[in-house]
């Protein structure tokens, strides 16, 4: 899809276009990084949901080239924009997932998978038919951006839904952390230590 993005007219005649990939993985690259911080130490919740971030913006952008949309201002918003939907289903179910201290299910990746779907999966549910729904009354609009600004917001919300109910949970449920696996909490500790032992 990125490549199909990058075939689009402005991006080929625009030499620019073809380092755009460079912001993109930039981003995803610092997404990983605050995960890694805000999460319970592990590293793999982080990386899964990155790449399911990644997948889920990727798709969009390459929705806009499906559309027939040239990239223009407009577009570079929506764009922007875009990235703060992707977050928000994957990350609650990744919260929701790590949360497994209260429940005593540590060890089974599945039942840690299937409880934050069932826990968390009707208020993605909910949130996604409310902003799709809300949405739709921009349609009939006779302003031409609002009928193309509720097109893409459709349009990344239903691929954020689908990705983070279908892609990550089933990465989590295949591939989760279990008990202190990817735990980077030794890692943290060694470089503190080092720091200190090498400050003045």
């Amino acid at each position: 899809l990125w490549r199909a993005t990058c075939a689009t007219p402005h991006m080929r005649d625009n030499k620019k276009g073809q380092d755009s990939f460079r912001p993109f993985a930039a981003g995803v690259l610092y997404s990983f990084k605050r995960g890694v911080y805000l999460s319970d130490g592990t590293c793999v919740v982080p990386a899964l949901a990155t790449l399911t971030i990644g997948c889920i913006v990727s798709t969009v952008v390459g929705l806009v080239n499906v559309y027939g949309w040239k990239m223009d201002t407009f577009e570079a918003v929506c764009i922007t924009i875009l990235v703060g939907f992707s977050v928000d289903y994957t990350v609650h179910l990744g919260i929701a997932y790590n949360d497994h201290a209260a429940f005593g299910d540590a060890g089974d990746r599945r039942a840690r998978a299937v409880r934050a779907v069932s826990t968390l999966g009707i208020s993605v549910c909910a949130g996604a038919a409310s902003t799709a729904g809300a949405c739709l009354f921009l349609f009939p609009a006779t302003i031409l951006f609002l009928p193309k600004f509720g097109q893409f917001m459709t349009s990344a919300v239903a691929t954020a839904f689908v990705y983070a109910l279908g892609f990550f949970a089933a990465l989590l449920a295949l591939v989760g952390p279990v008990d202190a696996q990817g735990d980077l909490t030794r890692v943290r500790s060694l470089l503190s230590r080092a720091r200190k032992s090498a400050a003045p």
